[in-house]
């Protein structure tokens, strides 16, 4: 399932910041941009979304 690869924007930024150096990261994925300016809050899609 998908839903098993998620990471978290936490999860990203601690692994991106283990990396020393500057990162240009591309992501490729529906609802990327949904955490943009959002802090810590968390976004939710249903699973038919999802498969949609």
């Amino acid at each position: 399932s998908p839903l098993n690869s998620y990471i978290s924007v936490d999860e990203l930024e601690a692994a991106l910041s283990a990396i020393p150096g500057t990162k240009v990261v591309f992501l490729d994925s529906c609802y990327s941009g949904g955490f943009i300016g959002k802090g810590k809050e968390e976004i939710t899609i249903s699973q038919e979304e999802l498969e949609s």
